[in-house]
Formats: C-alpha cells, sequence, structure tokens
C-alpha cells in the first residue's frame, strides 16, 4: 500500500473524531478539526503531497522531499536505503524487497505522475540546491509543473524538520499557511 495512504487515514480519523486521547498523560482531548495542515521531510514530505488532495487538508509544506524515485540520489542509492531503513526503524517502515522496488520503476507512489492531480496552489516546498540525497532539478521539475510554491535555498543539505524553527524560515511558513 502507498504510504501517503496513512497519511489519509490519519486525517479522516481526525476529521470524524470529537476526541483524542492522549498517549503520553492519558488525559481527553476535545477538538473540531475543520482544515488540517500537513507538513512532511524528505520521505515524509513525499506522503504528503500525495496527500494534498484530501479535501479537508488545507496546505501542505514538504520539505527536502523525494518528487520522482525514478532518478536516483548522488549518495542514497534506493538499494542502500532498502536495507538501511529496515536496520533503523526495523517494523516502522514495513514492506517486502518486491515492493520496495516498484520505487524504481515509478507508478507507485511517485509524486511526479502525479501532478495533474496535485493542487500545487496548496503546496509549500523547501528544498536547497546543494542536497544529495534528493537530487534539485527533480524537485524543480515538479514545481514547474504543479505551480507549487517554491522557495530554493543556495545551501543547507538535506533539511530537517528542524529548519521550521529558525525564524527566517518560520517566517515563510507563516505566511504561506496564511493564505
Amino acid at each position: 500500500m502507498s504510504p501517503e495512504k496513512d497519511v489519509i487515514d490519519v486525517v479522516n480519523a481526525l476529521v470524524r473524531s470529537k476526541k483524542i486521547i492522549s498517549l503520553w498523560d492519558e488525559r481527553e482531548y476535545i477538538f473540531s478539526a475543520k482544515e488540517i495542515f500537513l507538513c512532511g521531510v524528505s520521505f515524509g514530505g513525499t506522503a504528503v503531497l500525495l496527500a494534498a488532495n484530501h479535501p479537508k487538508v488545507k496546505k501542505v509544506i514538504a520539505i527536502s522531499p523525494v518528487t520522482d524515485w525514478r532518478v536516483e540520489s548522488k549518495i542514497e542509492k534506493l538499494s542502500w536505503m532498502k536495507e538501511a531503513l529496515r536496520e533503523s526503524f526495523g517494523e516502522a517502515y514495513r514492506y517486502k524487497s518486491a515492493d520496495w522496488d516498484k520505487l524504481a520503476r515509478g507508478g507507485f507512489f511517485n509524486p511526479i505522475e502525479k501532478v495533474k492531480e496535485l493542487p500545487g496552489k496548496k503546496i509549500f516546498i523547501l528544498h536547497a540546491e546543494d542536497d544529495l540525497s534528493v537530487p534539485v532539478r527533480t524537485v524543480k521539475a515538479f514545481v514547474k509543473k504543479t505551480r507549487s510554491t517554491f522557495w530554493l535555498r543556495k545551501r543547507g543539505g538535506h533539511f530537517s524538520l528542524a529548519e521550521t524553527t529558525r525564524l527566517r524560515t518560520y517566517r515563510r511558513l507563516k505566511k504561506f499557511l496564511a493564505l
């Protein structure tokens, strides 16, 4: 199953539910999810891009997202990633080798192949020119086709979620989310 379906399942659960119980302190919280904003980084950026079509998702922020799995990274080959994810995250990523290999062939969990279906006006992408994990040319092609909001930085490498806490980045994201 394509990973963005997990994100969509969570969005649907938030829309249906009116309360959640915190696993941290076991307290019950009442809420109403009228609109949902998604943020994902790298692999998670791919998932939130593909979940952008959900009617309750108002905006999506994708940081250093993979936009075309068919174009391999300079430093993270898919074959290496397959094993590294298993060793690093155990059951958090569950897949058969044959299913993982679908990424390289395209047609599965690949945003560039869904550009006509994705709402570019709801999407903000942050990427760096010196990102060696996700080729910048693939992100540029995706942005051009979707007309997404794009902030291409000269330096920064493969950004992490921590980038959102920098004042300069926070201001840009806040402005986008307020539109």
